[in-house]
């Protein structure tokens, strides 16, 4: 253990007791700071640059969630325009609802944002169907909370866990192991198919059992919300929405628009919707000043839950080998992947117990909530393992799985922002809303695994 120093046991330090407060329900945001300044001043050795590395730690966290924190507070934005219209009450009337089940519209909403990360990638979809499903959840009568765990478990979990459609996440991972992407899929699209199903099942169940699934109705002394749109401006108030995210859809498939690109072209497409909703909704002086309140409220809200995650986040950023020589200096090292490589180098364990022991490496290079970071290193990690090459494919499959459902946006607090955001839910809970599901997922693919390892 010779390569790590006085910075990184600090830095396993804070992290675990960060876990141990997540767990107990406690803040964590000041924690991280200290984290951050210790970390810094025993590695630096230096208290001004110490202090300019919080600011650092920061920046660094914000700079992969600034697009889709501007997408999601354009999306809140033209949220605020649609419901100031009273164009859903407009539309539907009095206590009707769409005639779908708690459940049928957790798959519903799951399903859709499935299949539109797919073929976008989950950080646009959670853009697009916030502007089209959160608006409606009150009128599927499901929990908001259900709603943005379904945007999790199926965008951040099964599509970009599989990704079968662009193909980034494994060919980086089978790329790292010296494989062409092809090579893993025989692997991969069962475990992620036992992955996906177990956890979707699971979570079934424990909606079922949940007495607070259907969401809090208007009480009667509430006023109404009256609707300052005639129902035929209404329909085309929604209309319209729906036709321009479709014809969205449409032209980034046609011109193969992914990623932060599609997510650039919904923010901007919702920032235009804003207007034009607020034209029609109110004359041509009251709409100029009111696309300024719903943008700056849409900013707003937005950052009111993403702020405290920007320095957990900025924390975690110093672990992650990508941030941290911006972070700490040049040549700074990438705690996380320091410990996993000291982890793989120093224990040694028979073939039935390594998938069990590559969901931990998984797990541990998921803490940074990136969901990226260990996509490349993951494969020469499974490399150094010594089998065949066979089971090798295996497990980077497993790892790839492991790394994407963890830290990808389900189980980490500080991942889980973007969604949490959008559908205007703590972090927190939404964790603990996807904990026993992915958990009993992660439990079930990892078995599977080891079957299969031996088997093989």
């Amino acid at each position: 253990m010779g390569n790590l120093t006085a910075a990184h046991y600090v830095y396993l330090f804070i992290t675990i007791w960060l876990f141990v407060r997540l767990i107990k329900q406690k803040e964590i945001v000041f924690l991280s700071i200290v984290g951050i300044l210790s970390v810094a001043l025993i590695y630096t050795k230096n208290l001004i640059s110490s202090v300019q590395v919080l600011c650092r730690a920061i920046i660094a966290g914000f700079e992969d969630l600034l697009p889709i924190f501007i997408g999601i507070s354009l999306i809140l934005a033209l949220g605020g325009a649609i419901k100031s219209s009273g164009a859903m009450s407009a539309v539907f009337t009095g206590n009707s609802y769409l005639g779908i089940g708690p459940r049928r519209a957790f798959l519903l909403t799951g399903v859709v944002m499935m299949l539109v990360s797919f073929v976008l990638w989950p950080s646009p979809a959670v853009a697009l169907i916030a502007a089209f499903v959160i608006p409606l959840s009150a009128k599927m009568k499901l929990n908001p909370l259900y709603i943005a765990s379904a945007m999790n478990i199926f965008g951040h979990g099964i599509a970009l866990s599989g990704d079968f459609f662009i193909q980034g996440v494994p060919t980086v991972v089978a790329e790292g192991a010296g494989f062409k992407t092809g090579d893993i899929l025989p692997y991969l699209v069962p475990l992620w198919a036992i992955m996906g199903v177990t956890t979707v099942f699971t979570a079934m169940i424990l909606m079922k059992k949940d007495r607070h699934i259907v969401p809090v109705m208007p009480v009667q002394n509430e006023p109404k919300q009256e609707s300052r749109v005639s129902p035929f401006k209404g329909k085309l108030i929604l209309i319209l929405i729906s036709v321009c995210f479709a014809a969205d859809v449409a032209a980034m498939l046609v011109w193969d628009v992914s990623g932060d690109d599609a997510t650039f072209f919904i923010a901007g497409t919702a920032l235009l919707l804003t207007g034009v909703v607020s034209f029609i909704t109110f004359d041509k002086k009251e709409a100029e000043e009111k696309i300024t309140d719903f943008i700056t409220s849409g900013f707003a809200s937005a950052m009111e839950i993403f702020a405290p995650a920007l320095v957990i986040i900025g924390f975690f950023s110093i672990g992650n080998q990508g941030f941290s020589e911006y972070i700490l200096g040049e040549g700074a090292p990438g705690m996380i992947g320091d410990f996993v490589n000291v982890f793989v180098d120093n224990v040694k364990l028979p073939e039935f117990l390594l998938a069990f022991f590559q969901t931990a490496v998984g797990v541990i290079y998921s803490i940074d909530g990136s969901g990226f970071a260990g996509l490349t290193v993951i494969g020469e990690i499974t490399r150094g393992y010594s089998l065949s090459e066979e089971k090798v494919k295996l497990l980077i499959s497993l790892g790839q799985i492991v790394i994407i459902w963890v830290g990808g946006g389900t189980l980490i607090p500080w991942s889980v922002v973007p969604v949490a955001s959008a559908c205007g839910v703590a972090p927190r809970e939404l964790v603990k809303k996807n904990l026993i599901p992915v958990i009993c997922g992660l439990a079930a693919v990892t078995v599977a695994a080891s079957i299969w390892l031996v088997i093989l």
